[in-house]
């Protein structure tokens, strides 16, 4: 038979292992707590990311259809435009300069903007934009 210290022994062992099942089972729902904490903001960073792409990659469309537009102009023949006297062509060329200067400054303008963490998530666009 069993006597009443090992009886008590054996329930403070049952009661000690209770508390350890209980400590560990604690342990690892707070493990799994952080983990999908980890992984709802990882998916929001990259949610985040995704949209900077997109705004990257509408960035780049409407630089390249501009670029487009621009090249179209500077291509053209400047026969086909006769001008009446010397001071309309000078502020054709002052416009014409001015409209340059403005494409060039915003072209420089988003490349600051996407430097850093963006620029280095989509290396890709910024090369696209880049060759634009």
């Amino acid at each position: 038979m069993i006597s009443v210290h090992e009886e008590e022994r054996a329930d403070k062992l049952a009661a000690l292992a209770k508390k350890k099942l209980h400590k560990f089972q604690s342990k690892k729902v707070n493990q799994t707590d952080g983990l999908e904490q980890d992984n709802i903001r990882l998916k929001e960073r990259l949610f985040n990311s995704e949209n900077q792409i997109e705004l990257m990659q509408h960035e780049i469309q409407s630089l390249r259809q501009r670029n487009k537009e621009l090249k179209g102009l500077l291509t053209r023949d400047d026969a086909e435009i006769r001008f009446l006297d010397h001071q309309a062509l000078e502020a054709y060329e002052r416009e014409e300069r001015t409209i340059y200067n403005e494409f060039r400054h915003k072209i420089i303008d988003l490349k600051e903007r996407y430097k850093g963490d963006s620029a280095e998530l989509c290396s890709s666009c910024m090369g696209e934009l880049i060759e634009i």
